[in-house]
């Protein structure tokens, strides 16, 4: 009863994992109002699920790559 399963990112494949809390965050950021947020991650980060899950080219895990994120979608070139 600690952790939820369920589908709560869309257009992540396959059964997602949560605890209460972090649905209850997730919900509060879809009502949010919304504003431009680019994020730049290292491309060797484990969050590197570009062309794995999340839809786009597969980015390759090198040292000096990154990847850009706009409002939580990874950014094309």
């Amino acid at each position: 009863g600690e952790i939820r399963g369920g589908r709560f990112i869309q257009g992540l494949i396959g059964e997602q994992f949560a605890l209460p809390d972090a649905i209850d965050q997730m919900r509060s950021l879809r009502r949010a109002k919304k504003e431009d947020e680019i994020v730049e991650v290292p491309a060797v980060d484990p969050a590197n699920l570009v062309g794995v899950l999340v839809p786009g080219k597969k980015v390759p895990a090198r040292a000096g790559a990154k990847i850009a994120f706009k409002n939580g979608a990874a950014a094309a070139d």
